[in-house]
């Protein structure tokens, strides 16, 4: 099974659990049973500080989807995935996003067709044992004035850090980093490794990214197709 094609089945897994119950307001990452918090709660990392809870309240679909209907490999310019060393040429692009390699590091950005407040519920029955996917890892954050979910999930034998963007739409943003190998196949790894070393690289081109987003770069803010329904 290609990368590409094991993280849509990563995505649609999510999409299913979100059926599972309404979210509550305590931490999850501290219901995880024998896997404790990786942060303590109000901890700043770089960037990003860890929060006790996303309040769904709060979150919003009225903004137009970022890159909808545009080219994102050709959207996303090449300061944004710097930070893992990216070759400026993508090596994949369809219609969930885009994959770059770069020197040890595969990066996938790309669009899950539900909102933040689904992937809060979905995160939280993941958590609470409501959902087949199992977490090795879980932090809400909040990341340059966005709420963002980290996770890495125990089935994945890369342990790929996965950071959940909220931007105000009907769909989230997604930024996903791992280890490759000289062939571009991702390599196995462990939790520890990719919360220390992997998940910082995540969490600053997810920080470049929405720095870009939020500026109304051109290709999607003014020009973006809006969606419908």
């Amino acid at each position: 099974m290609s990368r590409k094609c094991f993280t849509a089945l990563i995505a649609a897994a999510s999409i299913l659990a979100g059926c599972a119950g309404p979210p509550v307001t305590t931490h999850p990452s501290a219901r995880l049973g024998t896997v404790p918090p990786a942060y303590p709660v109000g901890a700043s990392l770089e960037p990003g500080v860890v929060l006790e809870a996303i309040p769904v309240a709060e979150l919003s679909t009225t903004e137009p989807v970022p890159f909808y209907g545009t080219d994102l490999c050709a959207s996303v310019p090449g300061d944004v995935v710097a930070p893992a060393s990216i070759a400026a040429t993508p090596v994949l692009s369809d219609e969930f996003g885009c994959v770059w390699h770069g020197a040890g590091m595969g990066l996938e950005i790309g669009a899950v067709p539900d909102s933040m407040t689904k992937e809060v519920e979905a995160h939280l029955a993941m958590a609470n044992g409501r959902s087949t996917d199992r977490l090795a890892h879980l932090a809400w954050l909040r990341v340059d004035g966005h709420y963002a979910i980290e996770r890495i999930l125990k089935f994945d034998r890369t342990k790929s850090c996965w950071l959940t963007l909220d931007v105000s739409s009907p769909a989230t943003m997604h930024v996903v980093v791992y280890r490759i190998d000289a062939t571009g196949e991702a390599t196995e790894s462990d939790t520890d490794t990719s919360v220390n070393e992997v998940c910082p690289v995540t969490r600053q081109i997810a920080s470049n990214l929405l720095d870009h987003i939020d500026n109304e770069q051109p290709g999607w803010w003014e020009t973006g197709v809006q969606p419908t329904g």
